[in-house]
């Protein structure tokens, strides 16, 4: 069957495609891993941080190890191509490093484009995962930079190293003899391509697995660690620091004017996925009967965007949750339980004693907070 030039530019151009976004995801996970490896470092990065560094870290060896397959199938399929060309110039003189240097540069052409989206898309999402979670901080700086420029020349040379000496080791004289039928000879039908193509979606199912593993430790993590643990934050069992902030009226509610009442004290912040998760489930919990509207002090700390309380109440009122707008311009409640993360859920008794507390969310902490809610009801 003989195949058309509209067939092998549409299937080239759906190639290069491929090729371009396994790149760009390649790097966008490396750069994503690489902005946040000073807080492991440092010691800075608390369990449920290091574990999605380290899965990020994971992830992103293994897409760069399958995409340097992928590449190192193409140039080697590009060196059969061009194989006159290079015939031609050993036979004027060009040396094995005059070579090496000509395929090395090809490489570096067809990585730049894709490598310098995929880690500008890296920082954007470690941008946006430090917004949303401010136990991540992301450090974007000159070293970063220098890590991303080396790891990107030696991603080409590891990439165009195969393919170079394979091109040297031609010997120009039978490239260029009249008796090797150069056109007539088929070209390979890209076994590595298929290989790297295999592996890629092998690495999609292994990372999704890896990714049901870690959900599991990070609920045992909430439950030994976060939930019931003494950290920074203020633990279960200790007394309420004193906090203020003020409702959508102007009216300034403190620590002090609510001894003697058990409430349910939310830190969040209108821009935070975690925070909607949890202003859902104490809107079903108040649906049940298990908690009083009243009973719930969502305190909304200003957001990057800065927030205003009129935006607060439209974004509850536009989600259906069952709660009163807050806001705390001032920061108190958020300096006083020194929060590191967002949400921030604490079950308040009448003597002022914390008696659950929840640092971020996860399926556990709901059910977590279910329990507790009934407990309390019936105590």
């Amino acid at each position: 069957m003989r195949v058309t030039p509209t067939k092998k530019l549409a299937k080239r151009a759906k190639l290069n495609i491929f090729m371009f976004v396994e790149i760009a995801i390649a790097f966008a996970s490396m750069a994503f891993a690489f902005s946040y490896l000073d807080l492991i470092r440092s010691g800075a990065a608390d369990f449920i941080t290091e574990e999605i560094i380290y899965l990020s870290i994971i992830f992103a060896f293994t897409a760069l190890l399958v995409t340097a397959l992928g590449i190192t199938g193409m140039q080697l399929i590009m060196v059969l191509h061009r194989r006159s060309e290079i015939g031609l110039h050993r036979a004027v003189g060009a040396t094995g490093l005059d070579i090496m240097r000509l395929i090395l540069k090809d490489t570096l052409l067809l990585i730049l484009s894709p490598a310098l989206v995929g880690v500008g898309v890296g920082i954007w999402i470690s941008l946006l995962f430090s917004i949303v979670n401010t136990g991540l901080e992301t450090h974007i700086d000159f070293v970063f930079i220098l890590k991303i420029t080396l790891s990107l020349l030696l991603f080409t040379f590891l990439c165009g190293l195969v393919p170079a000496i394979k091109a040297i080791r031609m010997d120009p004289a039978v490239v260029l003899s009249k008796h090797v039928a150069v056109v007539k000879k088929p070209v390979s039908k890209r076994p590595l391509r298929k290989i790297a193509t295999i592996a890629f979606y092998s690495m999609i199912a292994l990372i999704f697995v890896a990714c049901i593993f870690v959900n599991h430790s990070l609920e045992a993590a909430y439950q030994d660690d976060v939930v019931n643990s003494s950290g920074p934050p203020p633990a279960t069992t200790q007394r309420v620091p004193a906090f203020s902030f003020v409702n959508g009226e102007g009216k300034v509610i403190s620590s002090d004017s609510l001894h003697y009442k058990s409430y349910c004290l939310l830190i969040g912040a209108v821009d935070c996925p975690g925070n909607s998760i949890m202003l859902n489930e104490l809107s079903k919990h108040v649906a049940a009967g298990l908690l009083e509207s009243t009973d719930i002090y969502a305190i909304h700390i200003d957001s990057p965007i800065g927030a205003s309380i009129d935006a607060i109440e439209k974004y509850l009122r536009e989600n259906n949750f069952s709660v009163a707008a807050y806001i705390d311009y001032e920061k108190s409640t958020e300096w006083a339980f020194n929060v590191s993360s967002l949400p921030a859920l604490y079950i308040i008794n009448e003597d002022g004693i914390i008696t659950a507390r929840f640092l971020g969310w996860s399926e556990y902490e709901m059910e977590y907070l279910r329990d507790s809610l009934l407990k309390r009801n019936t105590d």
